[in-house]
Formats: C-alpha cells, structure tokens, sequence
C-alpha cells in the first residue's frame, strides 16, 4: 500500500479503491503461502487454505470477478502443492 502512496491508517480500507485493497490481500497471502512453504509448515498452510476459501472464495459479497480468478488460481496452486506433499 505504502508503494502506491497510500497512508496507512484505520480508513485505509475505506476509503481506497476495492481492487488495490483486494490486490495487497493477495499478493500478502502469496507471500505468506510461499514463505509456509519453504519452512515446509503445511499445517499453516491448510489453514491458509481453508480461510481463504471459507471467508474469501466462498462468502465475500464485496470479491471483485476479476480478483476472484486471482484467488482462485492461489488456492488451487497451494492445494495442489499440499495434495503433492
């Protein structure tokens, strides 16, 4: 967010565009997904899973279509990483 000269506050959220919000979400849990990854931690990494699809895949009313497919794309890519483990 900071790289798109936005200040961070508590109306961050609010008051930005919703693809830029939903943008830093999941380039965020990428991060978090790979960095799982490389400690080999997948435990966290089901877990991850399973919070994305349950809160964002599943029940986000306000998920852009064209970030859903980003997400989608990120939840398949780890799931077939821990079907493979």
């Amino acid at each position: 967010m900071k790289k798109k000269a936005l200040t961070i506050n508590k109306r961050v959220i609010v008051d930005s565009p919703r693809n830029m919000i939903y943008d830093a979400h999941l380039t965020a849990m990428r991060a978090e997904l790979e960095y799982a990854l490389r400690k080999r931690d997948y435990f966290w990494i089901r877990v991850c899973l399973r919070q994305c699809k349950e809160s964002t895949l599943d029940a986000d009313p306000h998920l852009p279509k064209e970030m859903k497919a980003r997400a989608e794309r990120l939840f398949e890519r780890f799931c077939n990483v821990i079907e493979e483990s």
